[in-house]
């Protein structure tokens, strides 16, 4: 294990990421964020940037989204599904330690709800780096908050995503049918 460690800083260090080529959200992933994000196809201003945002909380400049912003739904997740991607390639280039497709989803929409460079920087990033995934996983309800405040709809989105986090690969999670699990546990 220590020197798979090591050449895996080493191969970093190089500019080789643990991904060897797919660094993309899976569908769960993308279903996960449609879930919490919603669909609005006309402009809103976002409480939390204050910036416009429209579809899925697509708030980039280059669309220029303003209060006239008008979009289909088939535009937005084309758009979520680039911006997702974006967002998991600037997590990949980071991150020293194999993950899961499942994991890295969940890192993403995580890091598309409060910035990718909040998430390289967090403890939870150092944890995934470090190859501990399980101490990764329980960091996540630590994003429950908006200005100090515990708001029910993120700490229900950050179970998920942790539950995103755990599932292997090779189960298919069901996005909705587990969001009302956690959401009737509470």
């Amino acid at each position: 294990m220590r020197y798979a460690v090591i050449l895996i800083a080493v191969l970093w260090s190089f500019g080789v990421s643990a991904f060897a080529g797919k660094c993309e959200v899976n569908e769960q992933g993308v279903e996960l964020v449609k879930h919490y994000e919603g669909f609005f196809p006309k402009a809103y201003l976002d409480g939390g940037s204050g910036r416009w945002a429209v579809g899925y909380g697509s708030q980039a400049a280059e669309y220029k989204i303003g209060p006239n912003t008008v979009w289909t739904e088939k535009h937005a997740d084309k758009v979520l599904r680039k911006e997702l991607n974006v967002v998991a390639q600037i997590l990949c280039a980071q991150i020293i330690a194999p993950i899961t497709d499942n994991q890295l989803s969940a890192l993403t929409s995580l890091a598309y709800n409060i910035g990718p460079y909040a998430i390289i920087k967090s403890k939870l990033f150092s944890d995934i780096n470090r190859f501990e995934p399980k101490e990764a996983s329980k960091r996540f309800l630590r994003y429950s908050r908006s200005k100090g405040v515990i708001l029910r709809g993120l700490k229900f989105r950050r179970k998920l995503e942790q539950s995103l986090f755990l599932t292997p690969d090779f189960v298919d999670l069901d996005i909705k049918a587990t969001a009302d699990k956690i959401f009737k546990g509470q």
